[in-house]
């Protein structure tokens, strides 16, 4: 049953091949040698890694049932360990070309994609794994690759709830404003982490302002590029939240930003 309470059920049922059939393009571009380049090569692989994410994610949108998610989330590490391969073949001088595609804050130049979408795609990630029971040292995986380690307190507390052996811990969250209900979360009582996470919720998509995908579900078609595409707008991080501290979901599992079918 259609989750998404934005678009039709055409309207998924007309995305999702989309999605398949630009992820097959942009593989096919890496094979045919039409983009030869190290940089070239890095920023498709990226795109690979962007375009599966998405299409998980506007699969959840479209009513797939969490078992059939499974595989798909899969994918998803598979294309980042493709973008790290293609990563790997920059010459010394072009490493800097990947902090576009590997940093989680910074000063986005204009027409740029800004950081904070980086930073809620990995928290996403990481989200679809542990909703869909990856083994741990998948997620770890997703970690390692995630790294940032000691840069921001709440990718610092999931990752040692996930099972990192790395204890750091970084004195600041990147993006305060967005998700300090979500950190107070992890040292609050029962009673406090359900508020916190209502507080979250209640204000996420207006915080959420600066991300790729904002207002797209008003955008007229898909021309601009990947995140052009509405694929749902779910706060999967409040559910990774929750579920890594157990949290209670009774008063906000109907919030229209809450994927409830991802509670543990």
């Amino acid at each position: 049953m259609l989750r998404d309470t934005r678009k039709s059920k055409d309207y998924f049922n007309a995305l999702l091949p989309q999605y398949l059939e630009g992820i097959e393009n942009l593989h096919h571009a890496l094979d045919d040698g039409s983009m030869p380049l190290p940089d070239e090569q890095t920023f498709v692989a990226n795109d690979i890694f962007e375009l599966t994410l998405m299409y998980t994610i506007a699969c959840y949108s479209a009513g797939e049932p969490l078992q059939a998610l499974k595989p798909k989330v899969a994918e998803i590490l598979k294309a980042k360990k493709l973008y790290f391969e293609k990563a790997a073949t920059l010459p010394a001088r072009q490493q800097v070309y990947r902090e576009q595609f590997e940093k989680m804050s910074g000063k986005s130049e204009a027409g740029e994609t800004h950081y904070i979408t980086r930073y809620i795609n990995v928290l996403w990630w990481l989200s679809l794994a542990v909703t869909t029971q990856q083994p741990q040292d998948h997620c770890l995986e997703i970690l390692s690759c995630i790294g940032n380690r000691g840069e921001d307190t709440l990718l610092d507390r999931i990752a040692i709830a996930l099972g990192d052996e790395n204890q750091i811990l970084a004195p600041n969250l990147l993006y305060p404003h967005l998700y300090r209900p979500l950190l107070s979360a992890f040292d609050a009582s029962p009673s406090q982490q359900i508020m916190y996470v209502n507080a979250f919720l209640k204000d996420w998509y207006s915080n959420c302002w600066q991300a790729a995908w904002y207002n797209n579900h008003n955008k007229e078609n898909a021309e601009g590029g990947n995140w052009d595409f509405y694929f749902g707008y779910w706060s999967l991080e409040a559910a990774l939240v929750a579920n890594l501290l157990n949290v209670d979901t009774t008063s906000f599992k109907d919030h229209w930003h809450y994927p409830a079918d991802m509670s543990l």
